[in-house]
């Protein structure tokens, strides 16, 4: 059989456990038990990490159709890491948790989003680099 692009193939699955047999059926839009669909969701664009407090950064993004919410990430010394969920918005302030913030001053974190829907996860956003520097007083 040869695979056509934008054709939807129906497919079953038998899973083998033990003496009992787990059947799943659906077409390649459903996974797990054919209840949730599977949702094509696009990466976002972060628009702004802005730094507005000697320990707070505001990030900012466009919507992702379809997602419920999204995960945001950090990077330091080049370690990604997951920091926050999000529902509903696209928006975040992320405080730098630090007894000694002044240690982080000077230090460059990335940050990245990845929308979710369901158990499904799209693809990551750009990242954005920031710098934190004290802040002058106005």
């Amino acid at each position: 059989m040869k695979i056509k692009r934008n054709k939807i193939y129906r497919y079953i699955i038998f899973c083998f456990v033990s003496v009992f047999i787990i059947g799943l059926a659906g077409n390649l839009s459903v996974h797990a038990a054919g209840t949730d669909t599977y949702r094509k969701l696009n990466a976002p664009t972060l628009k702004s990490a802005i730094v507005t407090d000697c320990d707070k950064v505001n990030l900012d993004w466009s919507d992702s159709a379809g997602a419920d919410g999204y995960y945001i990430y950090r990077q330091y010394n080049g370690v990604w890491k997951k920091i926050a969920t999000v529902k509903g918005k696209s928006s975040y302030t992320y405080t730098i948790k630090s007894s000694n913030i002044s240690y982080h001053w000077g230090k460059k974190f990335a940050f990245k989003i990845q929308p979710y829907a369901g158990k499904n996860k799209g693809n990551y956003s750009n990242s954005k680099l920031i710098t934190l520097k004290p802040q002058t007083p106005t």
